[in-house]
């Protein structure tokens, strides 16, 4: 794992997205503030309550990432797998690199979540992490994770240790296949 991480900040929703099919999310396109019903995809990605959901993006599949505010980096764990941390508090990057070295916290957490949607990489296996009110082909300020291509099943919990508040989601792949449907 890199000594530093890279970080997205902001507030959220983030959206995940095969990057084959990043210009296909349009973001606040259309948006139409508070209408219930607003069709916009930033509106879709608002309404989602869980700290992973996936939702359709065109003809494929896209991780909206709610919850707590905080910046996002990604620690990868191999070429099939990492963990998306969201920094809520802590004192340092030092704090956040023993959490994701702990592999019996990540453990635990992926055991006690209930929610465990799934989503497909597209046949690159990059995706491209962004702020969800962005249109994909517009997005400037963004992650690039890089997996093998595949089926890829989240997990995510919140933990706080000390001084040290994360909302971790983990990712692992689940498949090689990448030709079923949303």
């Amino acid at each position: 794992m890199a000594e530093g991480f890279v970080w997205l900040d902001g507030n959220g929703p983030w959206l995940l997205v095969p990057v084959e099919f990043q210009a296909l999310w349009r973001g606040v396109e259309n948006w139409q503030e508070n209408k219930p019903d607003d069709p916009s995809e930033y509106a879709r990605a608002c309404r989602q309550a869980g700290y992973v959901d996936v939702i359709r993006c065109g003809h494929c599949a896209a991780a909206v990432l709610g919850g707590n505010a905080g910046s996002m980096a990604w620690a990868p764990l191999g070429a099939e797998a990492g963990v998306l941390i969201q920094w809520t508090a802590a004192d340092d990057e030092d704090d956040i690199r023993a959490m994701i070295r702990d592999s019996a916290l990540l453990a635990e957490l992926e055991a006690g979540c209930s929610e465990r949607p799934e989503m497909r990489t597209g046949s690159s296996g990059l995706l491209k992490l962004f702020h969800a009110a962005a249109p994909g082909d517009e997005a400037q300020e963004m992650l690039h994770i890089i997996l093998r291509p595949g089926t890829y099943r989240f997990w995510s919990g919140y933990v706080e240790r000390a001084q040290t508040w994360l909302t971790l989601r983990g990712l692992s792949r689940i498949s090689s296949d990448l030709h079923s449907s949303f």
